[in-house]
C-alpha cells in the first residue's frame, strides 16, 4: 500500500501560505477611542443601506428612519441580542458594560434590522483592527 497523505494542509509549510494581514496599529487611548467611535458610526451607515436594500426587496420590511417611537419588545430584542453576542464572545466585563449601553442607544435610535446588523458585525472590524480584545474562550 502506497503512503498517501490526505492532509495537503499539514504538508503546506508556513511561508507557502497567503494568509491576510491588517495593519496593525498603535493607538492611544484618544486615539482608540476615536477609532472605535468612527468604526461604529462608519459600520451604522453600512447597516442602514443593507436595511435599505433589504426593505426595497422584501414587502413585509418596512423602515422608517425619522420616527423614534419608543417600543419596548425592541429593546428586548436588542437585549437578547447583546445577550447572544456576549455568550459566544467572551468580552471583558467593561467591554460587555460598553456593548450593552450600545445596545440600549441603538434600541432608542434605529430600526431592529439595522441596530442588529450593527451589532453583530460591530466586535469582529473593531477586533481585526486590534482596537479591542476578545478573551478567547476555554
Amino acid at each position: 500500500m502506497p503512503d498517501i497523505q490526505y492532509d495537503q494542509v499539514a504538508q503546506t509549510s508556513e511561508h507557502k501560505r497567503f494568509p491576510l494581514h491588517f495593519p496593525s496599529f498603535k493607538f492611544g487611548q484618544i486615539g482608540r477611542f476615536l477609532g472605535i467611535i468612527l468604526v461604529i458610526v462608519l459600520l451604522n451607515l453600512a447597516a442602514a443601506v443593507i436595511a435599505g436594500f433589504i426593505s426595497a426587496f422584501s414587502s413585509n420590511i418596512d423602515v422608517n428612519s425619522l420616527s423614534l417611537t419608543f417600543d419596548p419588545q425592541i429593546t428586548i430584542a436588542y437585549i437578547l441580542v447583546y445577550y447572544s453576542f456576549v455568550h459566544f464572545y467572551k468580552l471583558t466585563p467593561r467591554q460587555s458594560y460598553l456593548y450593552l449601553i450600545l445596545a440600549l442607544i441603538l434600541s432608542f435610535t434605529t430600526n431592529f434590522i439595522q441596530g442588529s446588523i450593527t451589532m453583530i458585525v460591530l466586535p469582529p472590524i473593531l477586533k481585526k483592527f486590534k482596537l479591542i480584545e476578545i478573551i478567547p474562550q476555554a
